[in-house]
């Protein structure tokens, strides 16, 4: 895959919580524990890596399928 071990972790770690977000039952600070992260910070730095938003960002601008984010059309050029 071209990821040493550590980043692959980390990577299954974040795909886990990309599919957790969608549940809005569960808090952010749980889908974290839940899904191995050390604690906040170090899941939002992770999600960071992988997306550029922070999980509470990404959870604002989400669509219904998981990875895919709503753009604002509005203040793009034409």
């Amino acid at each position: 895959m071209g990821m040493k071990l550590e980043e692959y972790i980390l990577y299954r770690m974040y795909i886990k919580s990309l599919l957790a977000i969608h549940d809005f039952s569960k808090s952010l600070t749980f889908i974290a524990h839940d899904n191995g992260f050390y604690d906040q910070s170090h899941f939002i730095r992770c999600f960071k890596t992988f997306t550029g938003l922070t999980p509470g960002e990404y959870r604002k601008q989400m669509s219904e399928l998981p990875g895919h984010i709503y753009k604002d059309q509005s203040s793009m050029s034409v």
